[in-house]
């Protein structure tokens, strides 16, 4: 069985940061974080708890429903800055999409689901 405090570190960890970096990415200080992990987020200020769930893609729903079961839960899916950017610039460019499905070898995939990959 998992808390829900191991499961919000599990998520933090598999996103790619670390406690520390989290915190920051989610603009709340190191140490409020720390005392959530901690102490547990049942008595956490609301807004912290939404901030967290919004920087791992969670609802607060999701965190509430965690029963301590993390096997069969698909982990959200990161996005970083570079990335999104890549993406903005991939939507812009419809003349460019083939090129770039091509490329990266998923041109039959993306263009037999409509063009459409999410």
């Amino acid at each position: 069985m998992m808390s829900k405090e191991e499961y919000v570190k599990h998520l933090i960890k598999s996103a790619g940061y670390s406690v520390k970096s989290f915190a920051a990415f989610i603009h709340i200080p190191y140490t409020t974080l720390l005392g959530m992990l901690k102490n547990g987020l049942g008595g956490a200020a609301v807004n912290n708890v939404m901030k967290v769930c919004r920087g791992l893609g969670i609802t607060v729903e999701n965190l509430i429903g965690f029963d301590g079961d993390a096997q069969g839960l698909a982990e959200p899916f990161y996005v970083n800055q570079h990335e999104r950017l890549v993406i903005a610039q991939y939507r812009s460019l419809s003349e460019m999409r083939l090129a770039v499905d091509t490329i990266l070898g998923i041109a039959k995939v993306s263009h037999d689901e409509g063009g459409s990959m999410g």
